[in-house]
């Protein structure tokens, strides 16, 4: 539900709106809403197969219901003492991470992602929107507060569009994978792949989709120059059931790995030595 910040800090309060007003009008409304939310949450944590993007359906009656909460707060038509302090102290909580995200960053995921940092975060309009927002606390105007949190949101959504998604498409992406066999394969060869991924789009090639590792092993035995995309966990067990040397071409940080039976050209290229 990550995907859904900063609103998800709003959920708890919502949900107690949506709860407290069911019997009014617009509850049935709001009870699609509801059910819309809780349906695609449970099919598709039962499902086997989950992907983040398998859960994009959730966010427009999410987002519904969260405008519901913050529409009253801004109007000042909110009754509940309760909700309007967590709507606050809630909002003040994500500018401030949003102005520790740099620390907050370096401390949990250096170990575990250290192809996305370091962050470069600029901290001015950050500092910015937490010394606008206590302003408006100080004038009385604590309703601008979530006006405050959606020009954070969107000036971080600009942000990493501008500045980091090109970086982390080239850390996930298996185009560079694909641009290194364009240009160092011969004529006649043979991909394979346990999964299909998007490395066949960017290659002029039909792909052979395996479902197993050992597959994959099998092919490189037989003297058909083959290319092979696998996982970088699984390049040992290949090496250790194949009597026939192969060559680990080229690995990105995302845990993608290209292995041939045949060096690429020139050999020198490859910068590993050859596996067995």
């Amino acid at each position: 539900m990550g995907g859904f910040l900063p609103w998800i800090v709003f959920l708890p309060p919502a949900w107690h709106r949506f709860w407290e007003r069911r019997e009014e009008g617009g509850g049935e409304e709001r009870l699609f809403l509801v059910v819309w939310v809780v349906t695609v949450l449970v099919f598709f944590s039962l499902s086997r197969n989950k992907l983040g993007t398998y859960i994009l359906p959730v966010f427009p009656p999410l987002a519904l219901l969260t405008a519901d909460l913050l529409s009253s707060f801004v109007a000042g038509t909110e009754t509940r003492p309760w909700r309007r302090r967590w709507i606050l102290y809630a909002s003040l909580a994500w500018l401030v991470l949003l102005f520790s995200l740099i620390a907050f960053s370096e401390s949990a995921f250096k170990d575990h992602y250290p192809q996305y940092l370091p962050l470069n975060l600029p901290l001015t309009p950050a500092i910015l929107f937490v010394l606008l927002t206590l302003l408006g606390w100080f004038l009385n105007r604590e309703r601008w507060t979530p006006w405050f949190v959606l020009c954070s949101a969107i000036w971080l959504t600009l942000w990493f569009y501008d500045v980091k998604a090109q970086e982390v498409s080239e850390v996930r992406s298996n185009r560079s994978l694909a641009q290194f066999v364009n240009g160092n394969v011969p004529k006649e060869y043979r991909v394979v792949v346990i999964r299909g991924d998007s490395f066949a789009f960017y290659l002029p090639h039909r792909v052979m989709v395996v479902s197993r590792p050992a597959e994959v092993a099998g092919l490189l035995g037989q003297s058909i120059p083959t290319i092979a995309l696998v996982k970088e966990k699984h390049i040992r067990g290949i090496g250790s059931g194949n009597s026939r040397r192969f060559f680990v071409w080229k690995s990105i940080p995302s845990g993608n790995a290209l292995v041939a039976n045949f060096p690429p050209a020139p050999a020198w290229d490859l910068g590993s030595a050859p596996n067995r």
